[in-house]
């Protein structure tokens, strides 16, 4: 597999540098940079390398490790980037900075993975090609898809209404912590257990039950302080960003518990039912993102898309039934997780009453209270959640 890798970003990076060179006109004068085509072959070969040998590290389940290893990279790209800035290198000392952390790093991804590149054989790369003809063409309609709410609102609505949507969509990020994290691990994880012929159904359960954690109380408490969190932070001319604050925290929700269901299609081999499923999402997305942008301005691309995230989810639920036993859709945790929400809303609303937010102070109060009330009540009534608590603090003692 390392080997298949290193052959085939090899041929990327080849044709890309062919393409750069026969362009290097036109890119030079679209980024107004005069190396742009050298900095383009140059990130290509570092950081592409080094993010594909991440995906190797993740897909052997060494999900903690890959992050670590991306965070040293992060801690060494500034000093780099600061130090050759300052030495004069100006915008191509933050280009080289990156790409020389990413090229230390390599090594060190290599060693953990603890295999050597070897020439892929024929049988390796049919299977690998009867795998990639789904899962490529999967993850570029994922990426349009995630994005597709800042493209539709740039070409129908003015900048302002890009603003606020980014505004909102940063704001809810870290919703999505733990599926993102997860993600990898799980489909790896059940990718081998299917394999070896056993049951999938308990890691799965196990993933859903804690994806949405951060996303349920992100929704809860946009609701209660959208405005005020938004107008806080950027100013009252922002506040129409509020509304969508609400809408996102929302899809934040439908999105952790769906992603881990594509990633156990992806597991069980199925890229092709992935493939499906973000395809027809995408064109429902487009259509209905259009229709109700142009009717109903900015919040009318994030209905579109809870939409269809509702039904990426149902349909990944019914093709997953076809190849699974049946499984919970709401373990209890996961309704814990929502009654300690509720709790939460419910203390801070109150809060509320007796406390003007006038800047950060109040505000954090209120946020504060909330995460002490939403920690404690899950704790309280979570037995699993416990278990989980000790276990990691035992670990790492």
């Amino acid at each position: 597999m390392l080997g298949a890798q290193i052959a085939g970003n090899s041929i990327w990076i080849a044709l890309v540098s062919i393409g750069a060179l026969l362009f290097a006109g036109k890119i030079t004068s679209y980024t107004g940079l005069a190396k742009a085509p050298l900095f383009l072959v140059l990130l290509l070969s570092t950081v592409g390398m080094f993010s594909t040998f991440q995906s190797l590290l993740k897909g052997h389940g060494r999900v903690n490790l890959a992050t670590w290893v991306d965070t040293l990279r992060s801690y060494l790209t500034l000093p780099f980037q600061v130090g050759l800035v300052l030495f004069g290198w100006g915008a191509a000392g933050m280009v080289y900075g990156l790409a020389a952390a990413s090229a230390v790093m390599i090594p060190l991804t290599l060693y953990y993975l603890g295999t050597s590149p070897a020439l892929p054989g024929r049988t390796q790369l049919r299977s690998l090609w009867e795998y990639a003809q789904y899962s490529i063409p999967s993850t570029a309609f994922n990426l349009i898809y995630n994005r597709l709410d800042i493209l539709v609102l740039g070409a129908l609505l003015t900048p302002s209404a890009v603003g606020y949507y980014d505004i909102a969509w940063k704001l809810t990020l870290p919703a999505m912590f733990v599926v993102q994290a997860a993600g990898p691990s799980l489909m790896s994880k059940l990718s081998a257990l299917d394999a070896a012929g056993e049951a999938t159904n308990k890691d799965l359960v196990n993933t859903l039950s804690f994806t949405s954690i951060f996303a349920i109380p992100t929704f809860v408490g946009a609701v209660i302080l959208h405005r005020d969190l938004v107008v806080t932070l950027y100013g009252p001319g922002f506040a129409p960003a509020g509304t969508l604050l609400v809408g996102l925290a929302a899809l934040r929700i439908i999105s952790t518990q769906s992603e881990p269901l594509i990633q156990a299609l992806n597991g069980l081999d199925r890229p092709d039912v992935t493939m499906w499923i973000t395809g027809t999402t995408l064109v429902g997305n487009v259509i209905l993102g259009i229709g109700l942008t142009i009717v109903l301005g900015p919040i009318g691309v994030v209905i579109a898309t809870l939409a269809a995230e509702a039904a990426r989810y149902v349909a990944a639920v019914m093709l997953l039934r076809r190849e699974l036993a049946p499984f919970p859709l709401f373990p209890r945790p996961l309704v814990e997780q929502m009654v300690a929400s509720l709790l939460m809303g419910g203390t801070v609303l109150i809060f509320s009453r007796y406390v003007t937010i006038r800047g950060w102070e109040d505000l954090s109060l209120l946020i504060g209270v909330g995460v002490i009330v939403y920690s404690m009540v899950l704790l309280v009534i979570s037995m699993q959640l416990r278990r989980t608590v000790r276990s990691a603090l035992s670990a790492s003692t």
